[in-house]
C-alpha cells in the first residue's frame, strides 16, 4: 500500500473516533445544565418531577380565596379540574 494511501486511512480513522466521541448523549439535554447564570443550585430540584406522567396527581388542601374555607383535590375526582399556577406580580 502506498504510505500517502495509509496516512490518509490512518487520518480518518481517528478523525472518526474523534468525532464519534464528541457526539452529545441521546435523549433530551438535561435542564439542569441549561439553567440560566444567577440561578443557585439549591432551585434546581424544582424542575424534577414528582409525579409521573399518567399517574393520578397527589391530593392536597388549599384555602379559597376568601381565606374562610379549604378546598381539596380529592373532591374533583372523577370530574374535569384545571389547575392554573401563576403569579400577578
Amino acid at each position: 500500500m502506498n504510505p500517502g494511501v495509509l496516512a490518509l486511512v490512518v487520518l480518518a480513522v481517528l478523525a472518526a473516533g474523534c468525532a464519534s466521541a464528541a457526539a452529545p448523549p441521546p435523549g433530551p439535554p438535561d435542564p439542569r445544565s441549561m439553567a440560566p447564570p444567577g440561578v443557585k443550585q439549591e432551585w434546581l430540584h424544582f424542575h424534577d418531577s414528582v409525579v409521573e406522567p399518567g399517574a393520578p396527581a397527589p391530593d392536597f388542601t388549599l384555602a379559597t380565596a376568601d381565606g374562610r374555607n379549604t378546598l381539596s383535590l380529592s373532591t374533583f375526582r372523577g370530574r374535569p379540574l384545571v389547575l392554573v399556577f401563576g403569579s400577578n406580580t
